[in-house]
């Protein structure tokens, strides 16, 4: 038993919007919701109920569909990294990319941070703070997978030209935080297709 793991769909950008779902209780979090769609909410009532709703980082096409949502499941929390708290509650100006259309600031959320843990069923979320690809990104782990919003891809990690962005910083979160996890641990990254930390130590021509 442990988590089970869903693409909803891709949003802007071809951004995987992913259903974790507790085996044993049923227990849902939908993280970065970037799609939505009447079968995304059919699937999750199905799975059984909705907790929360996970951002990595404040960037819109990871959120453009968060008012859909929480429309459909307004008892469910929104989660998010404390490093991005300004530009959730103010936006950012010198970003046009940050903000979705139809979603403004500001967006309440209960913060988190490096060592906050979430119950999802049986399950424990844990919450990595990954600074590079935004000065507030976040990963999340649990049972042997990664869901690495837009810090690591398959073969490849997310770009650091944005504001508050920052090539050191993706390194070091890569290097320190998410390499040192388990070989066999399962990468979900926010796009593109799934891989293994032990595929990217061994084959990621950029960490």
């Amino acid at each position: 038993m442990g988590i089970r793991t869903k693409v909803l769909g891709c949003g802007p950008l071809e951004e995987n919007t992913y259903l974790l779902t507790d085996e044993e209780t049923g227990d849902a979090a939908v993280l970065d919701p970037g799609f939505f769609s009447k079968k995304t909410a059919e699937a999750i009532r199905e799975s059984g109920r909705l907790l929360c709703i996970i951002l990595t980082h404040a960037h819109g096409d990871h959120f453009a569909a968060l008012r859909e949502y929480q429309s459909f499941f307004p008892e469910a929390k929104v989660i998010a990294p404390l490093g991005e708290e300004r530009i959730l509650a103010e936006g950012d100006a010198r970003n046009g990319f940050t903000f979705a259309e139809g979603v403004k600031p500001p967006i309440e959320a209960e913060l988190v941070r490096e060592g906050d843990t979430f119950t999802l069923g049986k399950s424990i979320l844990h919450f990595l703070e990954t600074p590079g690809h935004t000065s507030g990104a976040m990963c999340i782990y649990a049972d042997t997978s990664l869901w690495s919003g837009d810090t690591l891809f398959f073969h490849s990690v997310g770009r650091t030209d944005l504001p508050g962005g920052s090539w050191q910083a993706l390194q070091r979160s890569v290097r320190t935080k998410l390499y040192t996890l388990p070989e066999e641990t399962v990468v979900y990254p926010g796009h593109g297709p799934m891989t293994t930390i032990a595929e990217e130590k061994r084959s990621n021509p950029f960490v």
